[in-house]
């Protein structure tokens, strides 16, 4: 027997927590840019969030299948989701952020599709994002991003 899964009350639970662990988050260690994106996003973000579970108990969308099937992409993204939490203050934020996208890049592209252009493009495109994000945390928000201990 399968279960029915109520989509929209398991999704607003989930933003609501993700809204409190970054509240809880917030502190004086923050420069002033760095605390404007979370202070103008989180009351937002639990706004949908309540809205989504309000949504869940007057009109829910109901799974009958499950929501998540173990999968070797799911166990990859999950291995390298653990990598980077791991290596972060080791390898810096910019070389394990890239190297972790461009891994599941990878990992999402069929084997028939990657190239070497593919290959070197998803390269690219991966740091692209990354030095992207970096800039916009350390120079416009204010935001200290690991640099790697093993590169000092």
């Amino acid at each position: 027997m399968k279960r029915k899964i109520n989509i929209d009350i398991l999704g607003g639970l989930s933003i609501l927590v993700i809204s409190a662990f970054f509240y809880a988050q917030l502190g004086e260690d923050f420069s002033m840019f760095g605390l404007f994106f979370p202070e103008r996003m989180l009351p937002i973000l639990t706004a949908f969030g309540v809205a989504i579970l309000a949504k869940g108990f007057i009109r829910p969308t109901v799974l009958a299948k499950p929501v998540f099937q173990i999968n070797r992409t799911m166990i990859l993204a999950m291995a390298v989701g653990t990598l980077w939490v791991l290596l972060l203050e080791k390898a810096g934020f910019v070389a394990t952020s890239a190297v972790s996208v461009f891994a599941l890049q990878m990992a999402y592209t069929p084997r028939d599709e990657r190239s070497v252009k593919c290959v070197l493009l998803n390269l690219v495109g991966a740091f692209a994002v990354v030095l992207f994000f970096d800039y916009v945390f350390v120079q416009f928000l204010g935001v200290t991003l690991p640099d790697g201990a093993w590169w000092e």
